[in-house]
């Protein structure tokens, strides 16, 4: 659900983009809709239901191989459907809040990935050699 609503976002966004010639907008949003895509559905976070109290939360708890700097990316993507309310519908449920924990979620991506995409730690225990090392040059899409 988070990697198809991720996918749709920066899909709208790049379009958008492109209809309005923005070249910085459209170079920003490839590259996200190419993270999102790449990453896949075991690079976005889990989420855990937060105590029973007055405001209800979910915690989120990223993947252990994914590099950090993904988490404020994907809080702009999330936070852009609120934002851009003439591109994206505003009826349904309300989002919960989320809020991140230190917690991580042990699993290993299924595709080889640019060697940015990791966690430092998480690339320094692959080989040089490893099947999930992809590229190091991430193109932008056209």
């Amino acid at each position: 659900q988070k990697y198809e609503r991720r996918q749709k976002i920066a899909s709208v966004m790049l379009s958008t983009a492109r209809t309005e010639e923005d070249h910085s907008n459209i170079e920003y949003w490839s590259f996200v809709l190419r993270a999102v895509v790449d990453l896949g559905v075991e690079g976005m976070s889990d989420e855990e239901d937060g105590p029973a109290c007055a405001e209800p939360v979910k915690y989120t708890l990223s993947p252990t191989f994914r590099h950090f700097d993904f988490e404020n990316l994907f809080d702009r993507v999330d936070e852009t459907r609120s934002t851009e309310v003439t591109l994206f519908d505003q009826s349904g449920r309300g989002r919960l809040r989320r809020i991140r924990t230190a917690k991580t979620v042990t699993r290993d991506p299924t595709k080889p990935l640019p060697p940015s995409f990791f966690h430092p730690e998480y690339l320094n225990r692959l080989e040089n050699d490893s099947p999930l090392l992809g590229q190091p040059d991430f193109e932008v899409s056209r």
